[in-house]
Parts: C-alpha cells; structure tokens; sequence
C-alpha cells in the first residue's frame, strides 16, 4: 500500500513536469467571448493572449524521504456494535429457597408442602429446573416453585439443581424442614355419656 509520501513524491513529480512544459511553451492570459479571463498554455488564435511570467521551480531533493507521516491514536468509533462477550455454561450467581427455610417446622395436617427458589440471573434457554424430595427427582421444567403432597411427619430434604440440555448441573441447593402432622391416634371419636349410659341399662334387663 502507498504512503503519503508516496503520494507526495508522485504529485511534485507532476507539478514539475506540468510547469516545466508550461515554462518550455510559454503560459498565456486572455479573455473569452463573455470577457472572462482564462489561462492556459495553448490561447484561440482569435484572442489577444498575454504571456505570464512563471516563477522559478523550487525543487527540494529527496523530499519524499525527509517526510515522516504521523501516527494518530484510534478512537473508538461510538457507533460500531460492542461484540458482547458469550456468557460461559453454568453463569448462575446465586440459586437459594426463598420456602421452605433451613430447618423450618412446617404445620401440615394434609402433608402438602410448597418450594419456592430465587434463580439469579434468570433461568437461560435450553436449561431445565429439577426438584426432588428426599433424593427422588419430582419434577423438571423452568417452573421456579413446586408442591410436595401428602408428605409425612418427621424430616424432609428437599433438593433443586440448574441443568443444561446434555444433563451436566450448573447450580445446586438444598434444604432440609420438619413436617407437624396430627397424629391419626387423635382422630378417634370419643364415645359419647349417652350411649354408654343405653348400654348399661340394656346389659342390666334381666329378661334380655
């Protein structure tokens, strides 16, 4: 690729040239049909031409060698698109239980139980959340929150994990709670003073 000096070099060659030519044939003055002047080195035969003087060439040697062409510092171009950097597999920062807390007592008489979790940042396409209770996977989809049914008294460990598409876990969590169930015990009907008092009676009939 030429540099400027290049260039430079080429168009004082030409001026050289052109006015050693302009210099050799002689450089006239004139006026057209309109009355405006005009020059150049071959006049209408029909016009009244002056011949100018020319100045004397000054040529400086090797001037294309002395010139030194400056470097300017690149700016950023404000419009150009920023390439955005291509987030790594697995660039979750943060993956907790917003419910059940650590070592929460939950009252469940029905055994139902809900998980809810904070997924930061958000769940990214071609990712799946699984949920499991107890070390038995559940469920598995984007859904951020699940329900356990009919869970039963005692200890729970409830477990989440951020997977992408070929399996590989990118996020896990767990936490563990105890579920408050009445006892089946206390469901019995009590036996009421009437009846037993009718089956008193009925055991005393002596014709019976």
């Amino acid at each position: 690729m030429k540099t400027l000096s290049h260039w430079l070099l080429i168009l004082s060659c030409a001026f050289a040239t052109f006015t050693s030519s302009a210099m050799a044939e002689g450089f006239y003055k004139w006026k057209d049909a309109r009355g405006n002047i005009q020059y150049g080195d071959r006049p209408p035969a029909n016009a009244k031409a002056q011949q100018m003087d020319m100045p004397k060439l000054t040529v400086i040697e090797n001037y294309g060698e002395q010139w030194k062409p400056v470097s300017f510092p690149k700016e950023a171009d404000p419009y150009q698109q920023q390439a955005t950097p291509k987030a790594t597999a697995g660039a979750y920062t943060s993956l907790t239980f917003i419910a059940p807390k650590a070592n929460q007592p939950i009252r469940a008489n029905d055994g139902d139980v809900s998980a809810i979790i904070s997924l930061k940042p958000k769940l990214k396409a071609g990712h799946v959340i699984s949920f499991s209770i107890d070390g038995k996977e559940v469920a598995k989809g984007s859904s951020r929150t699940q329900n356990f049914s009919n869970l039963a008294r005692g200890e729970h460990t409830v477990s989440v994990k951020v997977m992408d598409k070929t399996g590989k876990v990118l996020k896990s969590q767990s936490v563990s709670f105890t579920v408050l169930r009445v006892s089946k015990l206390f469901n019995k009907k009590p036996v009421t003073q009437n009846a037993t008092a009718n089956t008193n009676v009925v055991n005393a009939n002596p014709n019976q």
